[in-house]
């Protein structure tokens, strides 16, 4: 965790919900999923085999799909900005955005009513994450080198990965 610290990444912590549905198929209740330091250590072990895979494949000139995250476009940068003005919160100007400006904001408005709020706004002027052959790096996680690995069962670029790690490590 102490490398996630010194990255400064995203921290939007946004909870997780969870619907049960009662033995007649109807909802019964919907609850936050907690959110404990055992999940976040999990984060972080699939966040570093997602950047060595990532390593691994440049390094060796394979070709790969990275999971790339660009900073904010302007235009949504601009409205943010108008939106933290509104609220009287100070957000950068005239200097690159980094993640961290974000993280401040969101800390800082943490204990009051409007924190979920912000966090949503904060949110909304990310740039959408997507896979692409190039990379851009990864904002919101503060990374140069990233795709995903971690859950081929579920995404196909996950499989490629694989199966571009086995070509490369001739396994």
């Amino acid at each position: 965790l102490g490398a996630r610290r010194r990255r400064e990444p995203l921290e939007l912590n946004v909870p997780e919900t969870k619907i049960n549905i009662d033995n007649d198929g109807k909802l019964h209740e919907i609850v936050e999923r907690p959110h404990l330091e055992s999940h976040k250590l999990i984060e972080e072990f699939m966040i570093a085999a997602n950047v060595v895979a990532a390593k691994i494949l440049k390094n060796n000139d394979q070709p790969l799909l990275y999971r790339v995250h660009e900073e904010p476009p302007k235009d949504k940068l601009d409205a943010f900005r108008d939106f933290a003005d509104s609220l009287r919160l100070k957000f950068p100007k005239r200097q690159v955005v980094q993640p961290s400006h974000f993280n401040k904001i969101i800390e800082s408005t943490t204990k009051m009513e409007i924190g979920p709020t912000v966090k949503k706004a904060v949110l909304r002027a990310q740039s959408k994450a997507q896979y692409t052959p190039e990379n851009y790096g990864h904002f919101g996680l503060s990374l140069h080198h990233y795709c995903h690995f971690t859950s081929p069962i579920r995404r196909y670029a996950d499989l490629l990965i694989h199966r571009a790690l086995i070509l490369v490590l001739n396994l």
